[in-house]
């Protein structure tokens, strides 16, 4: 009895292990899609098969708060590794293979679409009037695709502790609604390359050894971009809750709808930035392929 006991609690324990180490890693997945252009957090959280789960716990953080907290956690660890220690790595990818690397992103998105479209039909199947919500929902971010390049100037916002909040609340939109390109929305505003700079600054190891030996110069700049940082969680919990609360409503109130909307959010931004021809298609099919096993994976019982 004793030794069955035994291995019930070892095995629980594994699971727990488990679960933790699956949550932190697609939270650094999530992380580092919310700073690729094109792509974003709330992308990354339905080809995990994460999305509903995630705003399941956030809305009903109060109700059940260690549960939930349980959930989360893990995955906010994750998002902030995969944004410090993936900034600069992000930084050079894109600036010497933007298009692989823009490939493979596509494919991971791609990999959860089927996904998608089995939580769209759950609940009472497919029905071809929800083909509707998919067309507004691709109108919609192509339309907000011109309005980027309409919009963008030469001007950009001064990067402050309000354009900070500003900063992070643009990102919680794009983690909450998935196929909204934050990261576009940031560049046209000139918040973009100060956020990363910002998150670069935080991360930078020959600063911090310079702060650590005396250097006030280096321990004030890094203070500064810590305090940026801070505002920008800010701006990314306030708005991402009230967001998580409305279209946690509009799932549970239009269900079908609002997931063939996302689909067409999705396939939209898809489309935006896929740059075509047959390398950028076998990278894509190996971004898919890597998707579905990340999807098992995820889903696999400890």
């Amino acid at each position: 009895m004793k030794i069955n006991m035994e291995k019930g609690l070892k095995k629980n324990k594994n699971r727990n292990i488990a679960f933790l180490i699956k949550r932190i890693l697609a939270g650094v997945v999530i992380g580092i899609g919310g700073i690729i252009p094109g792509v974003s957090g709330g992308i990354m959280a339905v080809s995990l098969g994460l999305y509903k789960p995630m705003l399941d716990a956030v809305s009903g953080i109060l109700k059940n708060f260690k549960r939930s907290l349980k959930f989360l956690l893990p995955i906010a660890i994750g998002g902030i590794v995969g944004l410090l220690a993936t900034s600069h790595l992000v930084e050079w990818a894109l600036d010497a293979y933007p298009i692989p690397v823009m490939c493979l992103f596509v494919g991971l998105v791609a990999g959860g679409i089927p996904n998608l479209i089995s939580e769209a039909n759950s609940k009472g199947g497919f029905k071809k009037r929800y083909l509707f919500a998919t067309f507004i929902g691709a109108l919609f971010v192509f339309g907000l695709s011109l309005l980027e390049t309409l919009l963008f100037s030469n001007n950009p916002l001064e990067f402050n502790y309000l354009t900070a909040m500003l900063t992070g609340g643009i990102l919680a939109v794009g983690t909450v609604i998935p196929g909204i390109s934050t990261s576009f929305i940031l560049m046209f505003l000139g918040l973009y390359e100060p956020l990363i700079g910002t998150v670069n600054t935080v991360t930078d190891i020959p600063l911090i050894i310079d702060m650590i030996g005396g250097n006030g110069a280096a321990l004030m700049a890094w203070i500064d971009a810590l305090l940026h940082m801070g505002f920008v969680l800010i701006g990314v919990a306030v708005v991402g809750l009230l967001l998580v609360l409305l279209v946690k409503k509009l799932i549970e109130t239009y269900h079908g709808y609002a997931y063939y909307a996302i689909l067409g959010f999705l396939g939209m931004s898809m489309c935006l930035i896929f740059p075509g021809g047959a390398a950028a298609g076998m990278l894509l099919v190996f971004g898919f392929m890597a998707s579905f096993i990340i999807d098992k994976f995820m889903n696999k019982k400890a």
